[in-house]
């Protein structure tokens, strides 16, 4: 793709092509993981003793019922591996008090658990990734109630968001000394993103912190720059497409006609202008039935 933006770029001299910002903090999210091996074992054993268990999930809401299930996380979902670690985090004594009541020699992942949960640094580790890399922006305090990266990942992904906003949701994850390896992780990135630098100060023009265009390129006019203020940052609701459109052309669909296929990407484009619409009404259906 940067090369394909490389190329565009001579055709196109207004275009400025960015790799998606989403995906960077992604990128981040794996470096995290990697250099915590005894968190990621622990999420990753942890949801397997409850998984098709009903006898053990029994036993943990009799002795926790307040408290909901370990997550299971999924790798290409982004974020949820941190959402699991802020999960032991703030359940670590009930799920290790729970844990102590099974048999390790019913599952091997009961035995890993109990192994780990031994380590004297797991939660120090479990404690440090939901104090370091948690926070957002104050500018998006107003938006989300708590303080994950994985909301702040999910405010990149939105449509026709401000690219003020972007540009700052994605500068405060930078997680500054804390940690070496993820703050090389994150420059290297950004080093190949180069349109970035160019967007950001797009946006300190846009949001009035720069009143001044002298950096800017030689092809971005004054009266190009308000154009600017909803520039996506982000492309992921592209690729998501993609599985969309394999699912609708997929090879055992023998009589599928034109007329039903026209029909279904009718429903799926409307499906997103009426996300929030349906949103409401669903909230309205339950406040109703609570008066009920």
């Amino acid at each position: 793709m940067v090369k394909a933006g490389k190329a565009l770029s001579a055709l196109y001299t207004k275009m400025i092509h960015i790799t998606c910002l989403a995906h960077a903090v992604h990128r981040v999210c794996e470096e995290i993981r990697k250099n915590f091996p005894k968190v990621d074992s622990l999420i990753s054993n942890g949801k397997k003793i409850f998984l098709k268990a009903p006898s053990r999930v029994l036993i943990f809401k009799k002795n926790a019922p307040g408290i909901p299930l370990p997550s299971q996380p999924i790798i290409t979902r982004w974020g949820t591996w941190l959402e699991a670690a802020t999960y032991y985090c703030d359940n670590y004594k009930a799920f290790s008090e729970i844990v102590n009541m099974l048999n390790e020699e019913d599952a091997v992942s009961i035995e890993h658990v109990k192994k780990l949960m031994q380590e004297p640094t797991l939660e120090g580790n479990l404690i440090f990734i939901k104090t370091h890399f948690s926070f957002i922006s104050k500018i998006l305090d107003r938006i989300y109630k708590t303080f994950f990266i994985p909301n702040k990942i999910t405010f990149l992904e939105k449509q026709d968001v401000l690219l003020a906003v972007s540009i700052s949701s994605f500068d405060e994850i930078t997680p500054g000394s804390i940690g070496k390896s993820i703050n090389t992780k994150l420059n290297t990135i950004l080093k190949k993103n180069t349109a970035y630098g160019l967007l950001k100060n797009i946006k300190d023009i846009i949001s009035g912190t720069c009143e001044s265009i002298s950096n800017m390129d030689q092809n971005i006019t004054v009266t190009d720059i308000p154009y600017f203020k909803y520039a996506p940052v982000s492309s992921v609701d592209v690729e998501r497409s993609f599985s969309t459109y394999k699912t609708v052309l997929a090879d055992n669909r023998r009589r599928f006609t034109f007329e039903n296929l026209k029909k279904t990407l009718i429903v799926q484009c409307n499906s997103h202008f009426n996300e929030k619409e349906n949103k409401i009404d669903y909230q309205n259906h339950q406040k109703f039935n609570m008066a009920l």
